[in-house]
């Protein structure tokens, strides 16, 4: 793959330097559309590439229509919310510093498990993401730093009269 250390990236307008993030973009509750310009070495070879980003909605059923055309009566249909993050490198950065588990705010009532690849339980707490009830590689068992690598999960949690349980795997790098 070619490579022109010398071209330039353009990310809304605003020039980028070459291994730096370019600055947040803001996003709307809609669509929003951030253009992106490449410029080679010769300043006049240029590509131009649009990134469009949608909100996705979740979608309702309709029970049925009466004559008028107005919706009589609708369902909202249950999306399971809950988004765990596999990357937790607790150095101390603010990037991926604890378990981050998307949604677990709207489901206080949970249990989560934390197993090493042994199968030995070295996280255990009900009420995970409340009362600072958060993983960041200690084990609340004897309070040691695990050793980094590949852990499993169990996490139940009650969504309304219904337990529902999510399992998988996370990575812990340091």
């Amino acid at each position: 793959m070619p490579t022109d250390t010398n071209g330039t990236v353009k990310v809304n307008t605003i020039a980028t330097v070459n291994g730096v993030a370019s600055a947040p973009i803001a996003l709307s509750t809609d669509t929003t559309i951030i253009p992106v310009l490449i410029t080679a070495e010769d300043g006049v070879t240029t590509r131009a590439v649009t990134i469009i980003v949608s909100k996705t909605t979740i979608p309702s059923l309709v029970n049925s229509i009466v004559p008028s055309g107005i919706a009589k009566k609708s369902n909202d249909i249950t999306i399971d919310q809950l988004v765990v993050h596999q990357a937790v490198s607790p150095n101390g950065d603010g990037l991926n510093d604890y378990l981050n588990i998307e949604g677990i705010e709207k489901y206080v009532d949970n249990h989560l498990s934390i197993m090493n690849a042994g199968g030995a339980l070295v996280y255990d707490v009900k009420g995970y993401g409340s009362n600072g009830n958060l993983f960041d590689g200690h084990s609340n068992k004897n309070g040691s730093l695990q050793k980094p690598g590949t852990y499993y999960y169990s996490l139940e949690y009650k969504d309304g009269n219904e337990t529902k349980r999510k399992t998988g795997f996370i990575i812990l790098k340091y």
